[in-house]
């Protein structure tokens, strides 16, 4: 390979190779934004959006906090005219097996229409049970999900979920008629938080169409530089031309001249062409 003459090829045919450039990355940035020419003025905005979330997290819990206490006080209840002793609180994790049951309340319908309240919603509403190690929903929490293409949309989605969710879940037990002991209580352990990327843009295409249509341009510089080489050998090997012919109709050279040996890097270059 002989990257000298492959750049005096490149320089010949700079042109070709400077606009195919330009192109590639004309085409590469149109494939990444589109031209906006709302209020008159061109601007460029990215064609895919970028996907921001914001989190919040829910405990499964009842009044009296029992989470915070090394053992369940027994109480006398009367059960079909007997005193039975019973438990005061549930044992912490017994409200775990709820949390699946919950996490699917909340995106229900009844939770949606509570949260369109407000107006349109900028973003979706997730809401998943905490696992544990074996991968198994045993923990009385949910986490809460807003995503949108915008942090501040996906702050608001988890903002609203969050309060249309409880407050579905408070209406539920009032109509219920369920006294305030026994009830499940949602306490919020996160607040929703800032929000992250975790979709950004792809930037693959851009980059493959640059890289695509600038060696196209290079690719054509070398065709264009073996056309004018052909045309270089005809023009040379025509009867009638400068160069005097012998007997045979080959090229003389001029007496007492001796013939240059062609450079080794042309005669490679003919070669590969």
């Amino acid at each position: 390979m002989d990257l000298r003459l492959y750049g005096q090829v490149l320089w010949r045919h700079r042109f070709v190779v400077l606009g195919g450039a330009a192109l590639a990355l004309l085409l590469a940035i149109l494939s990444f934004y589109r031209v906006d020419l709302s209020g008159g003025i061109p601007r460029l905005t990215p064609r895919k959006a970028e996907v921001w979330q914001s989190q919040a997290s829910l405990f499964l819990t009842q009044a009296g906090f029992p989470a915070g206490r090394n053992s369940i006080n027994l109480v006398p209840v009367a059960v079909g005219g007997q005193v039975v002793p019973t438990p005061q609180y549930n044992q912490p994790g017994a409200l775990g097996s709820l949390a699946s049951l919950y996490a699917q309340l909340a995106m229900s319908d009844a939770v949606m229409n509570r949260m369109r309240r407000a107006g349109p919603v900028p973003g979706s509403f997730l809401v998943t049970p905490v696992a544990d190690s074996s991968g198994r929903s045993t923990q009385p929490l949910l986490n809460l999900f807003g995503q949108a293409p915008t942090p501040q949309g996906a702050e608001r989605t988890v903002e609203r979920g969050l309060t249309a969710f409880v407050g579905y879940i408070h209406a539920r037990q009032v109509a219920a008629k369920i006294p305030v002991s026994q009830r499940v209580q949602l306490a919020v352990v996160n607040a929703p938080g800032p929000a992250s990327v975790i979709q950004p843009r792809k930037k693959t295409l851009p980059f493959v169409i640059f890289l695509a249509v600038l060696f196209a341009s290079v690719a054509l510089a070398f065709i264009l530089e073996n056309v004018a080489g052909r045309r270089a050998t005809v023009t040379e090997l025509k009867p009638g031309s400068s160069a005097g012919t012998g007997a045979e109709g080959e090229p003389q050279s001029e007496p007492g001249v001796p013939e240059e040996p062609e450079p080794q890097a042309a005669q490679s270059f003919r070669h590969w062409a």
